[in-house]
């Protein structure tokens, strides 16, 4: 990926650590559960799906190095839905996995601190939103931990948390958007009922 992007005519001395983040991120999310899946014939399926993703996050990726292209709005879309799908991944995997306490709060945190990192900076505004990546790396750090002994499936456990992290990005969005607070809350507020109701019946 590294050298694809540096290949781009319009990225010039400009710095393509950005563009790299998805894309690592994909293969560290990836192996969990390849990991799982390891000594059963669903490994090929698994490794599949993953490669396509990857392959999708790269050709997104290289788009969104001009914003100005009319493809631009669809490589922000893909990237924001793949983002999002990785993060579910990876905490139904550490769920099944049945991953310790002090393993599943600090990988919580850094996804779910780098996925809000690298959406919140696909606006456009070319701006590194730091702390509201790391507040919202640390509320859902904070509810993983809180959910971590409660009794529910991987997929509940994966949209109890994906649905904070999904309207906490969107929250600081429509903040820095200048969207009145009364008004930015609404929406957020709906995607976590949503998430949450969905999580008590699957």
């Amino acid at each position: 990926m590294d050298w694809l992007t540096r290949d781009h005519p319009l990225l010039g001395n400009r710095s393509n650590r950005e563009h790299l983040l998805l894309p690592t991120l994909t293969t560290f999310v990836m192996g969990a559960p390849l990991a799982l899946l390891s000594d059963t014939s669903a490994w090929w399926a698994g490794f599949g799906v993953g490669a396509v993703l990857l392959i999708a996050i790269c050709i997104a990726e290289y788009i969104a190095i001009n914003p100005s292209t009319p493809q631009y709005a669809f490589a922000r879309a893909g990237l924001t839905a793949v983002a999002y799908a990785l993060f579910l991944i990876l905490l139904t995997s550490l769920r099944f996995s049945g991953a310790r306490l002090f393993l599943l709060v600090p990988a919580v945190f850094l996804v779910a601190g780098v996925i809000s990192l690298r959406i919140l900076h696909l606006d456009g505004t070319d701006r590194w939103d730091f702390p509201w990546a790391i507040g919202i790396g640390l509320v859902c750090a904070q509810i993983g931990a809180g959910l971590h002994y409660w009794s529910l499936t991987p997929i509940q456990f994966g949209l109890a948390i994906t649905g904070p992290l999904y309207a906490l990005t969107m929250l600081s969005v429509s903040i820095a958007e200048n969207v009145p607070l009364r008004r930015a809350v609404i929406g957020p507020a709906i995607v976590v009922g949503a998430a949450w109701v969905a999580a008590l019946f699957l």
